[in-house]
């Protein structure tokens, strides 16, 4: 399972990520971008761009991924073991260029904690990718990852706590009952993430998705994107982002 999440991550990052990042930021393309992956997971994201010439670090809350990541590292990279609410206990220096941070903020609690933690990784003027499922989409709650049946069932992460222990457990899957109601109440709107980057930050370039662009390369699923509509865009599936740090 490990080896295939670092292929998807390797598929994914060469197919989508480094061509949508080309597009648009213009400073991309030069070679003495600094790059932090958090929530680097098997580390297949940071090799990648490696391969490209770029300088990547990572850091992973997770030890067991982490130590899978360390295996793949390249020689010029640093991986960390930490939370990113927790900035004071991270041995990084703050002069990024750019963060990604894809699929990894549904998953914080504290997220104004972990904006704080960014914005002070990244140099003025410096960049963040972030891409997550909204909390009003159909699989805010990750479980269309899950090997029953319960992969199919739409927006349960919007139903009351003893709902989806029930539904876990009628599809044997209990394993998953905790993840969910974790993600639950992890979930994050449009209008909150803005609410949280109002002071801080700009947005340089939004999209929202139907189909989200890692569908394609997890399920073989066509991107599928959809307008920026108030209030329609609390239902999409996704949404992806590229937010500037202000100048202080």
């Amino acid at each position: 399972m490990a080896e295939k999440h670092f292929l998807e991550q390797q598929r994914y990052t060469k197919g989508y990520l480094i061509p949508y990042l080309t597009k648009h930021l213009e400073s991309f393309d030069k070679k003495q971008v600094r790059i932090l992956d958090i929530g680097c997971a098997e580390g297949g994201t940071i090799s990648t761009l490696a391969e490209y010439g770029f300088v990547v670090d990572g850091i992973e809350i997770s030890e067991a991924r982490a130590k899978i990541a360390a295996a793949n590292l390249p020689a010029n990279s640093k991986l960390v073991v930490g939370d990113i609410t927790a900035r004071e206990e991270i041995d990084l220096e703050s002069n990024y260029d750019l963060i990604i941070l894809r699929d990894v903020i549904e998953h914080i609690e504290d997220k104004k904690k972990a904006f704080e933690g960014m914005s002070d990784l990244l140099k003025t003027n410096g960049h963040l990718f972030m891409a997550f499922p909204l909390k009003y989409s159909a699989y805010a709650g990750h479980q269309q990852t899950s090997k029953t049946w319960l992969r199919y069932f739409p927006f349960i992460a919007l139903f009351p706590s003893s709902v989806i222990r029930k539904v876990c457990k009628m599809a044997n899957d209990s394993g998953r009952t905790e993840e969910l109601l974790y993600l639950k109440k992890c979930a994050l709107t449009y209008r909150r993430m803005r609410r949280l980057t109002k002071e801080g930050w700009k947005i340089h370039h939004i999209d929202f998705f139907i189909s989200r662009p890692i569908y394609q390369y997890r399920f073989g699923w066509r991107i599928i994107k959809m307008l920026n509509i108030p209030l329609l865009r609390e239902l999409s599936n996704g949404c992806e982002l590229i937010l500037q740090k202000k100048s202080e």
